[in-house]
């Protein structure tokens, strides 16, 4: 706003603006001028920086690493970006890899050495090495495990795998056939920046038929072991019962060169002793004894001779009564005439009824 002057004074006398005032009104004018094309730069501006945001800020997630890839330059070779959020050149790019242990499962048709065909069900672990993580994106790319890791556990393990026969692997190598495809797997895809961890063979499926042929074996192989320990087992019973017979052969023969009076009597108080403090009931006869030690009784006593009876109960109790028959010589003398016989039979029965 211009400050009116009085129009008797002339032009150059008139009082001028202040400084200020007058750089605010030329701003003014600018603005004026200005404002739509700032506006809409402003607009602009941020429209772009939304548009950009994702290719502007990087966020690596824990066990993840990126590697830089410069527009005009190419791959970053000198480093690898960590955890964390990473502002970068919207015309660069920033490609993320998970370093951490990866697992894969995967099954796969093999032939043998004679042709079959074998199904195998493996699971490898591997994780890409960090230092040399750059190396691989330039290589390789982030699609590594189709291109190196797969392909070196299948060609490692088929090679392995065809040198050997269907029943040598469904038995007696199945503990060194994933060392050696592990070993191979591992030199391979060394060559490209890649670690496996583990190779680890879950199943090995063989035909039908050859897996029934091959158990069929085994029962007849078992059953073969099986017979020749009978046949040991015999062979060592016989020996025992050899050794044990002339055991006892020896054994007899020192005793029947030492045996005496004085040891059969001590053999009878023992078995006696043995008898009383046995808990089962029992009846023990226990005989006069007709030796010249004075008549030592034993738990059985025949013709005159001390004896040893150790099996003695009640069913063989009643055995010595049955022996005294006095009368008995007598009868076989009167069986030879037999009319001398019947008479005194018939003469003692009314005898037998007086007082």
């Amino acid at each position: 706003m211009a400050v009116s002057m009085p129009e008797s004074r002339p032009p150059h006398l008139q009082a001028r603006p202040p400084f200020a005032w007058r750089v605010r009104e030329a701003l003014y004018r600018i603005w004026l001028r200005t404002a739509p094309n700032l506006i809409i730069c402003t607009l602009l501006f941020f429209f772009l920086l939304l548009a950009l945001w994702s290719q502007i800020v990087y966020t690596v997630n824990p066990g993840e690493r990126a590697v830089l890839f410069r527009r005009f330059s190419g791959t970053d070779l000198s480093q690898s970006y960590g955890e964390g959020i990473h502002f970068i050149n919207p015309i660069n790019s920033l490609t993320v890899y998970n370093v951490r242990t990866q697992e894969k499962h995967s099954t796969l048709v093999i032939l043998s050495n004679n042709g079959l065909d074998i199904r195998i069900t493996v699971v490898y672990r591997y994780h890409p090495e960090l230092e040399h993580l750059p190396e691989l994106h330039q290589r390789v790319g982030p699609n590594y495990e189709q291109v190196i890791v797969t392909p070196a556990v299948f060609s490692s393990i088929r090679e392995v795998i065809g040198k050997y026969k269907p029943e040598e692997i469904y038995t007696t190598h199945t503990n060194i056939i994933p060392g050696e495809a592990f070993r191979e797997a591992v030199e391979r895809a060394k060559l490209d920046f890649i670690t496996i961890d583990a190779l680890i063979i879950e199943n090995i499926a063989l035909p039908p038929p050859v897996q029934e042929a091959i158990a069929s074996k085994h029962v007849v192989e078992q059953q073969l072991l099986e017979y020749e320990f009978k046949i040991k087992r015999e062979e060592k019973e016989f020996l025992r019962k050899e050794i044990e017979g002339k055991g006892f052969q020896r054994y007899h023969e020192l005793l029947s060169s030492n045996l005496n009076q004085e040891l059969l009597v001590w053999s009878g108080i023992r078995a006696t002793k043995e008898l009383a403090e046995s808990p089962n009931a029992k009846v023990i006869i226990i005989g006069g004894g007709g030796g010249d030690k004075g008549g030592i009784g034993l738990p059985l006593i025949l013709g005159g001779q001390m004896g040893l009876d150790t099996t003695a109960n009640d069913k063989k109790a009643p055995e010595p009564a049955a022996e005294e028959k006095p009368a008995q010589p007598e009868n076989k003398e009167a069986a030879s005439t037999p009319a001398a016989a019947k008479a005194p039979a018939k003469q003692t029965e009314p005898g037998a009824h007086k007082p």
